[in-house]
This record gives structure tokens, C-alpha cells and sequence, in this order.
């Protein structure tokens, strides 16, 4: 096993450079030996096929600080495939690689293969590209992750749905109506930017109340507790509530953004336009590059 882990990644490595790829990832259920590269990369070890999070993951990713990162990962059963297309989907939304070629290194005890994807034609990757003329895609990018984490993990053992509808927020504001005071009102924006993830904690609070939150088309959070006047009887979307309803419907009356996220089974998803993106990656993959 070590000798096939060895040389196919170097053959990844050779590959990679011949491609001008972005970043090579290396995924493997044994003991992950860092094989030097030419090209920027990254190690996971993946311990089990269970979804959840360890502690021991947890403490471990606390304590990675360098480019290659190397730690054991609990992920769902995945092929080969859709795991690098949901890794790079991972590093895109974190801003580790910008687009390009990724190179995948799969060495598990029944495959071993090397898989190249166009970070670009990816699907959650072009809905937030085609969100780049209404807003600053460094915000949209923060607020995935932000509902991802909250998909993931809910607020004190419970499960919890909300929406961020961003931009065209005085269009938004005319079509909704607060439920509570709202809690960013007379704020400065610094201490609005959703960017930082330092407010992330008190968002995940909010978050547990009634009602949407409403952000600029640069990040800064303008209310929470905000409910959408919006027309939604022509809306049908199976198996989903209001909340999600409301959402599409706010995008086809204005050119903001929405992103819900489930509280039933914490998917994700990016209406534009009335259309809906549903990004539902291995949950636990964006855990890998903090």
C-alpha cells in the first residue's frame, strides 16, 4: 500500500505540474506520509465512513496551521468522484484555491486512483460566480460557511433554520417587516460584518429566533428577526416551508440573494432569481481547511 500511495502521488504530482493545476489533494484510509510536491497540497487521512465530528478531529484541526494540512476526517460514503468534487468545493468556498485544476489523490483499501476537476464548471462553484455582479463574493463565501456550520452543527445540540437574504436591501426592507427590535440597529459596521467570524457566535443566536436576516450587498448585516411581505401562493417547493418559499419568492421580486438553511436535515441552498442551487457537500469536508 505505501508503495502505490507513494507513487501515485508522485505521478499526481507530475500530472499537476503539466496542468498548472491550483492543488492537489491526497485522500487516503491509511497512514498519510506527506510525499514532497511541487504543487501546494494537502493530506487527509480518513479514519471512518460516519458522519459527525470527532473531538479528536476538533483538536486537531485546532492545532494545523501549515499548508499541508494532515488529520483524520469522518466522512459519509462517497465515490471517488463526488469526494474531490465536494474537497474542492470545500477549498473554494474557503478561499483556498480561487479556481483552476484540482488534482484528487484517492489511495483507499479498495481503489486507488487519481481524479483532475475544473474547480470552475462545478455547480455550487458557478451559482456563486454568477452572484458576483450583485455583491462581493467574499461576503456570499462567508455566509456559506457560516450556514454550513450551523447546518452542521445546529446552536446547543438543536437543529436550527434561518435565511440571509443579501443585497438589494432597500427593495428587501420594503417587502418585509420586523418581528423583534431589531438587534444590529444604531450598530457600527464593524461590528455588523458578517466577514469576521468573530460575530459568528452572536449570528448563530440570533439566528434561533423567528425571522430572516437581511445583509448588504458588502457584508454588513443591516437586521435580524425580519419577516418577508412577499407573494408566494404560485410557489411550489416539495417538502419545504415558509421560510424556503419566502426566500425563492424575495429573489424573483428583487436581485437579491438568498441562502436558507433546513432545519429538518440542515441542507443549504442559494436561490437567484426564483432558481434554486441546493448545496449539499459532504458537511463535514468543510471542516478540513479552516
Amino acid at each position: 500500500m505505501d508503495k502505490i500511495y507513494t507513487a501515485i502521488t508522485e505521478a499526481a504530482n507530475e500530472l499537476a505540474k503539466k496542468i498548472n493545476a491550483a492543488h492537489i489533494f491526497v485522500i487516503s484510509d491509511a497512514s498519510c506520509i506527506e510525499v514532497p510536491c511541487d504543487v501546494p497540497s494537502t493530506f487527509i487521512e480518513t479514519s471512518s465512513l460516519t458522519k459527525g465530528v470527532t473531538n479528536e478531529l476538533q483538536d486537531l484541526l485546532s492545532q494545523s496551521a501549515t499548508q499541508n494540512l494532515k488529520t483524520k476526517i469522518v466522512a459519509p460514503a462517497l465515490n471517488d468522484f463526488a469526494l474531490v468534487q465536494d474537497i474542492a468545493t470545500a477549498a473554494y468556498v474557503q478561499d483556498v484555491i480561487n479556481g483552476g485544476y484540482i488534482v484528487g489523490v484517492l489511495c483507499l483499501a479498495d481503489l486507488s486512483s487519481i481524479v483532475v476537476c475544473d474547480v470552475k464548471r462545478l455547480v455550487t462553484v458557478q451559482a456563486i460566480d454568477r452572484t458576483a455582479e450583485r455583491m462581493d463574493p467574499t461576503a456570499l463565501k462567508a455566509v456559506l460557511r457560516l450556514a454550513l456550520e450551523l447546518g452542521r452543527e445546529g446552536r446547543e445540540g438543536k437543529k436550527v433554520g434561518t435565511a440571509f437574504i443579501i443585497g438589494d436591501t432597500n427593495e428587501v426592507l420594503r417587502r418585509s417587516h420586523q418581528l423583534i427590535l431589531n438587534p444590529y440597529k444604531g450598530h457600527a459596521e464593524d461590528m455588523r460584518d458578517i466577514k469576521n467570524p468573530s460575530h459568528w457566535e452572536t449570528i448563530k443566536e440570533f439566528a434561533q429566533i423567528d425571522g430572516v436576516f437581511i445583509i448588504d450587498e458588502k457584508g454588513f448585516i443591516t437586521s435580524a428577526g425580519r419577516y418577508l411581505d412577499v407573494d408566494t401562493k404560485s410557489i411550489e417547493l416539495e417538502g419545504l416551508g415558509g421560510r424556503h418559499i419566502s426566500a425563492l419568492a424575495i429573489t424573483r421580486e428583487t436581485h437579491a440573494i438568498a441562502i436558507t438553511v433546513s432545519e429538518s436535515g440542515g441542507t443549504v441552498r442559494l436561490f437567484k432569481d426564483g432558481i434554486e442551487t441546493r448545496i449539499e457537500p459532504s458537511a463535514d469536508l468543510f471542516m478540513l481547511l479552516p
